[in-house]
């Protein structure tokens, strides 16, 4: 399972990886990957394809590691796991709040002017 979420906070796949469990449990069948990304927005932003580069190393490994082996070894699973934001999932929020502001005020959507421009260029953020 592929997924990916706006939110930064990886607790919102709760309900799926225990639904995705649940469904394999009673099937007989086991999960062969869950690779769940929070904040996914920020992974196109070109400021932190450096920071990210693990993290796309590890989704590639990932996926020949599904094809040989049929499942996500644990090191490559801890990589994919691993907080990548490196402003956090406060401050991260607080952009995403900013930016979807700024792009309904910009519009003409919203009741209160514009907000600054989004502080992380290129992602929207």
């Amino acid at each position: 399972m592929l997924s990916s979420a706006g939110l930064a906070e990886p607790e919102h796949f709760s309900s799926l990886k225990v639904t995705l469990e649940h469904i394999a449990g009673m099937t007989g069948m086991e999960l062969s990957g869950l690779v769940l990304r929070p904040a996914a927005g920020v992974l196109q932003a070109p400021p932190l394809q450096e920071p990210l580069a693990p993290l796309f190393t590890a989704l590639h490994q990932a996926g020949g590691e599904l094809v040989r082996e049929g499942g996500i070894s644990a090191p490559t699973q801890a990589v994919l796991d691993a907080d990548f934001l490196p402003m956090g999932a406060a401050l991260y929020n607080a952009q995403a709040n900013a930016s979807f502001q700024y792009m309904l005020a910009k519009n003409g959507n919203a009741a209160t002017p514009p907000p600054e421009a989004p502080l992380l260029p290129g992602a929207g953020l």
